[in-house]
């Protein structure tokens, strides 16, 4: 059985559902997969359905020696095909304790590779997901693996750890007397963005053949599957995250080199690379001339703009009393005579209390006087301000908004469209799909259809199933005595 240790001291990093969706794939190569989880917080179970208050063993127990002779429907969840888990719970923190019964033991670091190996027989591959911390869970799991998977975000924080993750994985091989090979893989990354591209550049000339030839986009589809709780290749077997795992498990399957056993790993790359420091990506400069940064003071309400042809250095920013502006310090000589700045007001005032309860007063009663909105009659929200995702009642009918990097084109349709999709419109203010419809008293259900593939919405967790077995959201609109909870998030009051 091969054992593979998913670690990452930073969280964040895409570990659990590189766990979760890695498993899920091997067992639909035909491989039968355990997934061990060694987090505390138990979001291998939650990202697979597992109720908690149903798990009877967990992994403590397994750790303990409690997982030998007992009935496999008390330690193992079949999760998906040819997957199975054993889920953990939040005593597993207690064995890292210095007084337990577990700190106590002796060759305590030895424990799961002594119950992996009396498993081994029932499977193919087993997978690690790792707490993100180095205590004796972490070393457990380093003495049992004989490949160790290291996700890693594009993204500069992520990319400043990496080293120092392999070279912790590197120090504890050598003080638990092990060979393990050890690989990292690109994670949540954002294609066509300048500062992830540089930054997976950078992870190929840092770790060369340590990089797995694969990266894992960021795509929604990934969160949606975890809060449906089933992995991505049975909730979106089409999208970009199915994809990408599904070829991560065949780097690993079919990869004769990570296949390798007893060979001594080679960490060379890592003293090469020990003292390189992690490169900031550069302002981009445009054609035909020297770099011309703009500097945003979103912060203080406002912007600057500055132009002219200067190689701008270092720049310092303060807020400019009483305008909501800011002020921009440049250094490294004069300006040079045509050098120009522009400051822009780009956010109003936050209105008072008083203010806002008038505004709201006079758009009740504007909108009593309106007639009322047809059924399915889309119209557009009004103000440009960030609205929370999901569907919320306001006064002016049921608010739907969406996130633009869902889809190029979203719809929503449900019982009171007669399922027939209405297009969802992106507003480039708030970069959102955003879709308002006068809907009737009562309780609706819809779904969304993103670029042509139906699904419930992921930001609402209220759904029931339908006669297929599919989930439909649920949204409940009040009389319109009732006030309404939505109103205060769109008016920004308190």
């Amino acid at each position: 059985m091969r054992t593979i240790a998913i670690i990452n001291q930073k969280g964040g990093c895409g570990k659990t559902t590189t766990a979760i969706n890695l498993g899920a794939c091997l067992g639909r190569r035909g491989l039968r997969t355990l997934l061990v989880d060694l987090d505390p917080q138990s979001h291998c179970a939650a990202g697979l359905g597992i109720p908690h208050s149903r798990i009877d063993l967990d992994t403590s127990d397994l750790l303990m020696g409690g997982g030998r002779g007992v009935d496999p429907g008390r330690l193992f969840w079949r999760a998906c095909r040819n997957l199975d888990v054993i889920a953990s719970r939040v005593r597993l923190a207690g064995l890292e304790a210095p007084g337990s019964a577990f700190a106590r033991r002796e060759r305590r670091e030895e424990a799961l590779a002594e119950e992996l190996r009396h498993l081994a027989p029932r499977f193919d591959v087993c997978l690690l997901d790792c707490p993100p911390s180095i205590g004796v869970v972490t070393y457990n799991a380093l003495v049992a693996a004989d490949l160790v998977l290291v996700p890693v975000e594009t993204g500069y924080f992520s990319l400043q750890g990496a080293s120092r993750q392999l070279a912790t994985v590197r120090a504890l091989s050598r003080r638990l007397q092990t060979d393990i090979r050890c690989v990292v893989l690109p994670t949540l990354h954002e294609a066509g963005v300048a500062v992830a591209e540089d930054l997976l550049e950078e992870l190929r000339q840092r770790f060369g053949r340590r990089l797995l030839p694969v990266v894992v986009h960021r795509d929604t589809s990934l969160r949606e599957a975890a809060s449906f709780g089933r992995p991505v290749c049975e909730h979106a077997p089409e999208s970009r995250g199915a994809m990408d795992y599904a070829q991560v498990a065949i780097a690993i399957v079919e990869s004769e080199e990570l296949r390798g056993v007893g060979a001594e790993e080679d960490w060379s790359d890592l003293d090469e690379h020990a003292d390189r420091p992690v490169d900031r990506p550069a302002f981009p400069k445009p054609a035909g001339g020297p770099a011309l940064p703009a500097f945003i003071g979103s912060g203080f309400g406002g912007q600057v703009v500055i132009s002219g042809p200067l190689d701008l250095g270092l720049a310092t920013s303060q807020p400019m009393a009483g305008v909501g502006g800011v002020v921009v310090t440049l250094s490294g000589g004069d300006l040079p005579t045509g050098l120009t700045q522009r400051v822009h007001e780009t956010r109003e005032p936050s209105p008072t209390r008083a203010q806002d309860i008038a505004r709201r007063a006079a758009q009740l009663r504007m909108t009593t006087a309106l007639p009322s909105i047809p059924v399915a009659s889309p119209r557009p929200l009004p103000t440009p301000a960030r609205r929370p995702y999901g569907a919320h009642p306001t006064l002016e009918g049921v608010l739907f908004v969406q996130p633009g990097p869902l889809g190029r084109r979203v719809c929503v349709a449900g019982s009171f469209t007669d399922w027939q999709p209405i297009p969802m419109t992106l507003v480039e203010a708030t970069g959102a799909h955003e879709l308002c419809l006068g809907l009737p008293q009562g309780r609706h259900e819809y779904r969304l259809q993103v670029d042509g593939h139906w699904i419930a919405d992921p930001y609402n967790t209220d759904w029931v199933l339908n006669g297929l077995g599919e989930p439909h959201s649920i949204i409940e609109v009040p009389s319109s005595e009732a006030p309404c909870a939505a109103d205060d998030l769109c008016s920004g009051a308190d």
